[in-house]
């Protein structure tokens, strides 16, 4: 291993005694980075939280999906597809 990535939660990412520091010990080249993936869903969460326009379209379009997908219509199209 000569990478690892996580979350940030402190368990994992840890200085005295998480995951991280414990993979150091044993592999000194071993590089903790915090997910970028994380980071960018955070702060897209954030950003949505501060346009109360963004979040009520999303919210919409999770009814949306959640009405479609347990429709009779959608259940007989994933039959045909499959």
């Amino acid at each position: 291993m000569v990478g690892q990535g996580y979350d940030g939660a402190s368990v994992r990412s840890g200085r005295p005694k998480g995951v991280a520091k414990l993979i150091k010990d044993k592999a000194t080249l071993a590089v903790y980075i915090h997910c970028p993936a994380h980071c960018l869903n955070l702060a897209l969460v954030d950003a949505v939280k501060s346009v109360q326009a963004t979040a009520e379209f999303l919210v919409l379009m999770e009814k949306l999906y959640v009405f479609v997908s347990g429709s009779y219509v959608h259940s007989r199209w994933v039959e045909i597809q499959g």
